[in-house]
């Protein structure tokens, strides 16, 4: 193997074990995930859209679920396009995980890396809503590929993990965003592509 290869898969291995840590990193204390703000930011990647709040209804499961596949969405495609711009468009301005999502993304940027992993919900349980906060159980099958610029697969492994994530999203500014996630759960399954 190359010397260049064998970097590159290496890069690939540390931002898959990047993804892990941060997924797996418990909160300081024990509290329900929250996420906040609603949808990605435009196409062009600067202006993050947001859809309209009810600050004085209560959202119903159904649209909470809609609000987090949103979000989620953008977090996908903030890490396959390596933009950084996007991160505001999907979490909180407080938010635990930030510092690694952009060292993540800026790590793909620097390695001419692309993330194309395949996300598959299997399950999206909403477990609170207030006001302020929305606690959400998602069941995902994650089956990971990581491409050069250049198109070489640098995936490593062919197996695929199913994840159970607790995902707290929160009111900031006004608009529903992702404050946190944590996996709680993690079982290798077979590959879903």
């Amino acid at each position: 193997m190359s010397p260049v290869r064998a970097f590159l898969l290496l890069l690939a291995l540390l931002v898959l074990a990047g993804v892990v840590l941060l997924m797996t990193t418990r909160p300081e204390r024990a509290e329900p995930i929250q996420m906040e703000r609603s949808q990605g930011a435009g196409e062009n990647g600067v202006t993050p859209e947001r859809p309209e709040s009810r600050p004085e209804e209560r959202l119903t499961k159904a649209e909470a679920k809609k609000i987090f596949e949103r979000l989620d969405q953008a977090r996908i495609r903030a890490y396959r396009r390596r933009n950084l711009k996007r991160i505001s468009g999907f979490l909180t301005s407080n938010s635990p995980i930030e510092k690694t999502v952009k060292e993540e993304i800026r790590r793909l940027r620097k390695d001419s890396v692309l993330d194309r992993t395949v996300f598959e919900t299997r399950r999206l349980s909403v477990r609170r809503i207030t006001r302020k906060t929305i606690e959400l159980v998602q069941v995902v099958a994650i089956d990971p590929m990581f491409i050069t610029d250049s198109g070489e697969d640098l995936t490593l492994s062919s197996a695929a993990d199913k994840d159970t994530i607790k995902w707290k999203l929160r009111k900031d500014d006004g608009d529903w965003l992702i404050h946190k996630g944590l996996v709680i759960d993690r079982k290798r399954i077979s590959p879903i592509q």
